[in-house]
C-alpha cells in the first residue's frame, strides 16, 4: 500500500521535482526493496528484544521518514526519506504474524492471520482514497498534497499498535 499511494502523483512530482517520472518510479522500486530487505533486521531484534520495543522503535523511523517525504525538495531527499520509511514500515509485517500468533490460540490463528493480511493489503488503501480524495481539487497547492501520505501513514502505522501497548 505504502508504495501504491505514491503512484497517482507520479507525474506530479517529476514535474515538481524537474525530473522524470521513470525517476520517481525508481524511488518507488528502492522503497519496496527496503520494505523486503528490512524485516531481516527487525525479525530478530524482536526475537531478542520482544516485539513491543520493535513496534515502538519502527513508529517513529516511518513518521520521520514521512515528515521527510513531505518536505522533500530533490529527488535525493526523497530517496533517502523513503528508505527510511521503508525501514520503519517494515517491521509490522516481519513482526506482525509472530505478534498474532503470541495472541490468539493456534485454531484461530489462521483467521486472525487472514484478516491481518487482508487489512494490511486491502483495507488501507481505501483508506487512502477517502483521506486523498480532497487532494486532488485544483486549488490545493502541490506542497499541501505532500503532507497528507505522512498524515496518513502515521495513522496506519499506529493502528497496529494497540496490542503492543498493554
Amino acid at each position: 500500500m505504502a508504495s501504491s499511494i505514491f503512484l497517482p502523483s507520479v507525474p506530479q512530482l517529476a514535474d515538481d521535482l524537474n525530473t522524470s517520472e521513470t525517476i520517481i518510479n525508481v524511488t518507488i522500486a528502492i522503497f519496496i526493496v527496503v520494505i523486503g530487505v528490512a524485516p531481516v533486521i527487525w525479525s530478530p531484534l524482536s526475537g531478542f528484544y520482544g516485539r513491543k520495543p520493535v513496534y515502538l522503535a519502527s513508529m517513529p523511523i516511518t513518521i520521520a521518514g514521512s515528515i521527510g517525504v513531505a518536505l522533500s525538495r530533490n529527488v535525493g531527499d526523497i530517496i533517502g526519506t523513503r528508505v527510511l520509511q521503508g525501514i520503519g514500515s517494515s517491521a509490522v509485517l516481519a513482526v506482525g504474524a509472530g505478534t498474532i500468533g503470541d495472541i490468539f490460540r493456534p485454531t484461530e490463528r489462521a483467521n486472525a492471520m487472514g484478516w491481518f493480511y487482508s487489512g494490511v493489503s486491502r483495507c488501507l488503501p481505501f483508506g487512502a482514497t477517502i483521506l486523498t480524495s480532497g487532494s486532488t481539487r485544483p486549488g490545493l497547492s502541490s506542497s499541501n498534497r505532500r503532507y497528507i501520505y505522512p498524515i496518513y501513514r502515521s495513522m496506519s502505522q499506529s493502528s497496529f499498535q494497540p496490542h503492543t501497548l498493554t
